[in-house]
């Protein structure tokens, strides 16, 4: 009997059904990969936060100690105890933000979320308006007027940004990180819009879209990782001051 008998199976459902099934597990390990370089994200960025405040808090405390101890013992002792118990509360509060935003950021790249969203933005934005069959390109060759542009851009928005119903900590997160994502891609947008519509001609909407598309992830994760450096920063000069203040009043209060 000959490989090309009628009778016998055929191969190509065998070999598909290999394929697919191949390609399935490739898929899965694809996005368990991506799921594991996040998750080293979030944890690397909270042990290196933790690490480093704790120089930070050591080294503050010798100086608010020295400050301090130079008028009476128990002055010092009271300003190395506050700079390191301050020290590690802002570490830790500092520690949970940075992992956090940070995760988030990978996450947006790992996941494509922004892009994601700001197609369906787009597809609202541009895909019509209830006046004609045609939606709003065919009207205007895809160019409007920089302020209409800006309304219809937040009507988008509000459209793609429904309130979850669910409560509890997981659905707060959630929500803070869904905000997040659609806040820094409303940011993004809008300041395309603007410098688009800088000359006055107006707003090209499939201008914009085919210049953001591929970009929208990083640009996202980006303005992510911007807002951790300031914030990081913002810490950090906080808890000099406040630590350098105590023990500077310390040393009056003990003169």
């Amino acid at each position: 009997m000959s490989d090309t008998d009628p009778n016998l199976p055929a191969k190509a459902p065998v070999e598909r059904v290999f394929v697919n099934t191949v390609g399935g597990s490739a898929q899965v390990s694809d996005t368990g990969q991506k799921l594991a370089g996040v998750v080293r994200t979030g944890f690397g960025a909270m042990t290196s936060t933790v690490r480093w405040m704790g120089w930070l808090g050591f080294g503050l405390a010798l100086a608010a100690g020295y400050i301090a101890g130079r008028t009476s013992g128990i002055a010092g002792f009271l300003a190395v105890v506050f700079s390191l118990g301050f020290t590690a509360v802002v570490g830790f509060a500092l520690a949970w933000q940075r992992a956090g935003l940070l995760t988030l950021a990978d996450g947006i790249v790992a996941s494509g979320i922004a892009s994601k969203l700001f197609r369906s933005v787009f597809d609202k934005l541009i895909g019509g308006t209830g006046e004609t069959d045609q939606g709003l390109v065919s009207r205007t060759a895809g160019r409007i007027p920089l302020s209409q542009a800006e309304v219809r851009l937040s009507d988008a928005f509000a459209s793609v940004s429904p309130e979850l119903q669910a409560s509890g900590v997981l659905a707060g997160v959630f929500r803070k990180a869904h905000g997040s994502v659609i806040a820094t891609i409303r940011r993004i947008t809008l300041a395309e819009f603007r410098r688009e519509g800088s000359d006055g001609g107006g707003v090209d909407l499939l201008k914009v879209r085919d210049h953001l598309a591929n970009r929208i992830d990083a640009a996202a994760a980006e303005g992510i990782r911007r807002k951790v450096r300031l914030l990081t920063a913002g810490y950090v000069l906080l808890t000099v001051l406040v630590v350098l203040g105590v023990a500077w009043g310390l040393k009056l209060l003990f003169v």
